[in-house]
């Protein structure tokens, strides 16, 4: 979740500095619609996925640090146990 809410503050932010920049920068056009810096802030977004997949890609290192980091992430999600010993019961029939 904590990703989630970094990835879509980036793009907000790339967004906005996307907006000022084409309000500061004199062009025919003096006024620059909030639509143009959200579609061009998401194209920035999916070139800079896709540069950094394409370049992990014969990364041996870059997926050995992912599969470290959700590994990481699967032990941090369980709740530790108990920390006495426990009681186990079997019945057969």
């Amino acid at each position: 979740m904590p990703a989630l809410v970094l990835g879509l503050l980036v793009f907000f932010l790339n967004g906005s500095l996307l907006i000022v920049a084409l309000r500061l920068v004199p062009s025919g056009d003096s006024e620059a619609a909030p639509e143009t810096a959200v579609i061009v802030a998401a194209v920035m977004s999916a070139v800079a996925s896709a540069t950094g997949g394409a370049l992990a890609v014969r990364d041996d290192d870059a997926y050995r640090r992912r599969l470290y980091r959700l590994a990481d992430r699967r032990r941090r999600a369980l709740p530790p146990g108990p920390s006495s010993p426990g009681t186990v019961f079997m019945q057969l029939d």
